[in-house]
């Protein structure tokens, strides 16, 4: 089954661009923290979330359009304890990077490279 998240959780940790503006046009939780930690920051999302999914994505960050359905189903086996993502320079062409079967993501190569 895909579906949306249930919750999306901005925590705005002092910026100084239109974060609000932006955060209050989505149906998210907005919270401002008065100090500039990411650490914090994720602690803090963590603490208000209500689900066991969760997710934290940076500020500088462009995910697809299926991001968090794609994100969610791995959940759906409860052998599944955790999933990640592949992530890319953001507009780097295909030939940047080296394209791989499902199974191959995270795998460790003799010399030591991973599979991404």
């Amino acid at each position: 089954m895909k579906r949306a998240p249930d919750e999306v959780i901005v925590v705005d940790s002092c910026s100084t661009d239109s974060t609000y503006e932006v955060a209050r046009r989505f149906p998210v939780d907005y919270i401002q923290i008065s100090k500039r930690s990411m650490v914090k920051a994720r602690n803090v999302g963590l603490k208000r979330a209500t689900v066991d999914v969760v997710a934290y994505v940076d500020d500088d960050v462009v995910v697809s359009r299926d991001w968090s359905i794609n994100l969610l189903e791995p959940y759906e086996d409860d052998k599944v304890g955790g999933v990640g993502g592949r992530v890319l320079p953001y507009g780097v062409h295909e030939g940047f990077y080296m394209l791989v079967r499902h199974c191959d993501v995270g795998r460790v190569l003799s010399n030591g490279r991973v599979f991404w």
